[in-house]
């Protein structure tokens, strides 16, 4: 019995000496303010966010007031909306009658004079030509002005036929480079012969000047396709040509026994010219312009 009492008693006394344990909720430990936040002791129990703004100390607005707020807001907002959707229907109202008599007023009566209006050709032709394509045309129709309408008249159909034919070869996409080439050397060749054979009037002079003028009328309409799509591989390898000549800078004048004293009016002008004719390059369609510009930039340069 003595054994069983000693023995309680120290089952007592091991109880008494373990430490005590304090269990604290994670909702003590929250911001005061209730922003989802830990508090901290130094902040009085507020959070980070509460110190960046300066509301350490300042409790938050409630809950309840913050939604009676929004749903004020929300309710005069709604108000609004539907106030302005009953002034769009009324104005829409008030409209339709009048769309309805310019309906009536708009609408073709099939007579005799709306039929020959319908049957009527467009006067204005080739509206969608851009200004360098309408430039051509008319220096075109110029120099054939002195050979007679007929003949005016061949050639321009002539040119149609020939746009045509590259326009669908540039839309199939397994017509190469090398295929497009040969049918522009084809085109133009076929356009030599027919003046040749066909107009005895016409000297080499005059064949070859129009020859160039169909290049120029070719390219300038067909610039976009023939820049834009699977061709524009050359302008690719172009560019890196251009990035490996700038990684070039390095390379002073007189490196390459070509001083340049830059220092003069007379060389800073140049140098100038040289160059707005370097930029103005890409600005061209037409190939002789491209190339006039080329030679230009070399005179001025050499």
């Amino acid at each position: 019995m003595s054994f069983v009492k000693v023995r309680s008693k120290n089952r007592h006394s091991r109880r008494s000496e373990a430490p005590a344990r304090f269990y604290v909720s994670e909702v003590d430990l929250l911001c005061k303010n209730s922003y989802g936040f830990y508090g901290n002791s130094e902040w009085r129990g507020y959070c980070s966010k509460c110190k960046e703004a300066g509301n350490i100390g300042k409790a938050r607005a409630k809950p309840l007031d913050f939604l009676e707020k929004t749903k004020s807001k929300v309710s005069r907002s709604v108000s609004d909306i539907g106030e302005s959707m009953k002034t769009t229907l009324q104005s829409a109202e008030s409209s339709l009658p009048r769309i309805d008599e310019r309906r009536k007023l708009a609408s073709p009566s099939f007579g005799k004079s709306s039929a020959t209006k319908l049957l009527r050709k467009s006067p204005s032709k080739d509206r969608s030509l851009s200004p360098e394509s309408r430039r051509v045309v008319e220096v075109i129709s110029a120099s054939l002005k002195t050979h007679g309408s007929h003949i005016e008249s061949e050639v321009f159909s002539f040119l149609k036929q020939a746009f045509r034919k590259i326009e669908q070869s540039l839309n199939d996409e397994q017509t190469h480079n090398e295929d497009l080439s040969n049918i522009f050397k084809d085109i133009y060749q076929s356009f030599k012969d027919k003046l040749e054979h066909n107009f005895n009037h016409f000297s080499s002079d005059d064949v070859e000047s129009l020859a160039d003028k169909v290049e120029q009328y070719l390219c300038t309409r067909l610039y976009r396709k023939l820049t834009y799509n699977g061709f524009s591989v050359e302008e690719d390898k172009d560019l890196s040509l251009q990035k490996k000549t700038r990684q070039m800078n390095w390379i002073t004048p007189e490196m390459i026994d070509c001083v340049v004293n830059e220092k003069l009016d007379s060389v800073q002008k140049l140098m100038v010219q040289a160059i707005s004719n370097l930029t103005e390059i890409d600005s061209k369609r037409i190939p002789q312009d491209k190339l006039e510009l080329i030679v230009d930039t070399c005179k001025l340069s050499f």
